[in-house]
Order: C-alpha cells, then structure tokens, then sequence
C-alpha cells in the first residue's frame, strides 16, 4: 500500500507539491488513515520554509506553534508551517479525490 501511495503522490505532485517533505506528510497521512502506525515518520523529516527551504524557528501562537522562516527570506513574519500544512493538505486531496481532505489542524504528522 506504501509504495503504490507514494507513486500516486509522486505523480499527481506539481509545483512545490513535488518536493520530497511534502510528498512524505501526505504519504504519512495516506497510510495513517489506512491504519499504520505513522508517529515514527516525523522523526525522518523537518518542515522547511516553502519559499528558501532554510529551518523554521518557532513560536508560541494563538492556536499552537507558529514556523516562521529562520533565515527570514520574506519580508513577513507569517506562519510558513501553516503553508507547508495546506501544500501537504491540497496534494492528498489532489492525489485521492475519494478520500474526504482532511483539516488542516488535524494533519497526522504536523
């Protein structure tokens, strides 16, 4: 199932969709709604700033962390993690048109 899931990730990716952490949030959330255990994916992977890849540094919001970029490639000081989640959100819901999309908050390994 894994492996059939990540080449329909692979290749319904377009655009920032196609970069390899992205890809692996969705697989993640793929196989969690399967029923695999998933916890151990986080640990392999690093959300990164969308727009210059640098580390995100962190902290406290409102509704829980806000990533901002750490290099601070952007003028803003908006939350990048909040756009990794959508990107991560708008391919598996590309990638499996039958599955419902899920929120953004409740994302398995964001």
């Amino acid at each position: 199932r894994g492996a059939l899931a990540l080449a329909r990730l692979k290749r319904s990716a377009t655009g920032r969709q196609e970069r390899d952490v992205i890809v692996w949030y969705a697989l993640g959330e793929r196989l969690a709604r399967d029923g695999f255990d998933v916890d151990w994916m986080a640990a392999h992977a690093e959300p990164r700033c969308p727009e210059c890849h640098g580390r995100l540094a962190y902290a406290p919001g409102a509704d829980g962390p806000i990533g901002r970029c750490g290099s601070s490639c952007c003028d803003t000081r908006e939350d990048r993690l909040d756009t990794v989640r959508e990107t991560v959100r708008s391919l598996y819901a590309r990638t499996f048109p039958d599955d419902p999309t899920p929120d953004i908050d409740a994302l398995e390994l964001l």
